[in-house]
């Protein structure tokens, strides 16, 4: 398991002491880390806090927003003409995210020493593809502001993305939490036992299935801690059965969850070939390049082929044939071959994420309808408990 440091070390010739954040196997690792950004005489303390909010967060990656912010205000000085090393300093004035900060401070220092900026956000564990384009087009200082201004512009984007998808399905997981960890126990430890004890206290002759469900019931309440861990056992396992590989193979099979799941692949992927290609790296670079930062096999296969046609020496519309794409991103990628592929690309992407905007309108639909059957289904079992049961137990009775 990774640990997270603060270290502070010392520019060996602007003789500038620099803070930041390291993730590392070890301490040995984490200082080994530190001196390949070109400092020296270091200090490293192991950060708790930082760690358990990681571990928590499940994330070592800097935040969204803050990326996007920082991208934005980069573009913004870039246009001015400033030093790049001047804003870097700068940035920790605005920043707020601790892992944004030090991935600035990183670049700094290795900007100081004559680092491309590039280079220098792959060193400061900024995603891959953002650092290759701005590799791309090192020596443009015009393209790289407006770079940096469309990499500003997709973190937010996809940031926002995710945030709405988790949104969905919020109230029914919560509904569903509620009545499993209260609902579940109130009925099962004081409504029930109640009941059972009405019914058994005027030796009322029940219904085979009430009789049944009571015994159930009494069980639980005789046998307490094994029933309680079945009752936890049972969410734990349908969480691990929802999250299985074959659950999200059914999942992604339903044609508004396929159709939304390859437009935001798609949408992400060509947006950040087009600025690739328009800063004149080569297609087959592209394609390996982007295919760690693709989530679909299938897309990913798509990339593996198109790649191996550009190194066979295919041409770009035969590469595009050869990869076997859906048939609506082949059409989009060889228009923006036979005309201004930069324009022409960027302008499908837009389509693109329009119709995306469309599929998140049907999945809300979706999770409001289960928003609804969740409620009328946790009405319903608890009209059961304490009206329908109780009922059919007094005519039993008399």
């Amino acid at each position: 398991m990774k640990l997270v440091y603060t270290f502070t070390a010392t520019h060996p010739t602007r003789r500038e002491r620099i803070s930041g954040l390291i993730d590392a196997q070890s301490r040995a690792s984490a200082i080994y880390s530190v001196k390949k950004m070109g400092l020296e005489r270091i200090a490293l303390k192991l950060n708790i806090s930082q760690a358990i909010y990681s571990l928590i967060s499940g994330t070592r990656s800097v935040s969204p927003p803050e990326l996007a912010r920082f991208y934005q205000t980069l573009s913004r000085r870039l246009l001015l003409r400033m030093d790049e090393a001047e804003i870097l300093r700068t940035a920790q004035d605005y920043l707020i995210d601790g892992r944004m900060r030090s991935a600035a401070a990183i670049m700094y220092a290795q900007r100081r020493s004559n680092v491309s900026l590039g280079q220098s956000m792959l060193s400061a564990g900024l995603p891959e593809r953002d650092a290759s384009v701005i590799m791309a087009i090192e020596s443009r200082s015009a393209q790289k502001a407006s770079a940096f201004a469309d990499l500003a512009r997709e973190t937010q984007e996809r940031f926002q993305l995710g945030r709405d998808l988790k949104g969905l399905f919020r109230m029914p997981k919560v509904l569903a939490a509620i009545v499993w960890f209260a609902g579940g126990p109130f009925l099962v430890l004081l409504i029930m036992p109640v009941q059972i004890a009405t019914s058994n206290q005027f030796d009322i002759k029940l219904p085979s299935w009430i009789a049944a469900y009571y015994a159930a019931i009494t069980w639980l309440n005789d046998h307490l801690v094994i029933a309680t861990i079945i009752y936890l056992a049972v969410p734990a396992g349908l969480v691990a059965l929802l999250k299985s590989s074959f659950v999200q193979k059914q999942v992604e099979r339903i044609s508004v969850v396929k159709r939304f799941l390859d437009l935001r692949e798609h949408a992400a992927l060509w947006g950040s070939f087009a600025m690739l290609y328009g800063a004149g790296e080569i297609a087959q670079r592209i394609c390996v390049l982007l295919r760690k930062t693709v989530s679909l096999p299938n897309t990913a296969q798509c990339l593996d082929r198109m790649a191996r046609a550009h190194l066979a020496g295919r041409d770009n519309i035969v590469a595009v044939r050869a990869a076997m794409w859906p048939r609506w991103v082949e059409s989009a990628l060889i228009a923006a071959y036979q005309t201004d592929f930069e324009e022409e690309m960027n302008r499908s992407v837009m389509l693109w994420r329009e119709d995306l905007a469309w599929q998140i309108a049907a999945l809300k639909f979706w999770a409001k309808m289960l928003d609804v059957l969740s409620q009328t289904l946790v009405v319903g079992i608890f009209a059961f408990n304490v009206s329908v049961i109780p009922a059919i137990t007094a005519l039993a009775g008399s």
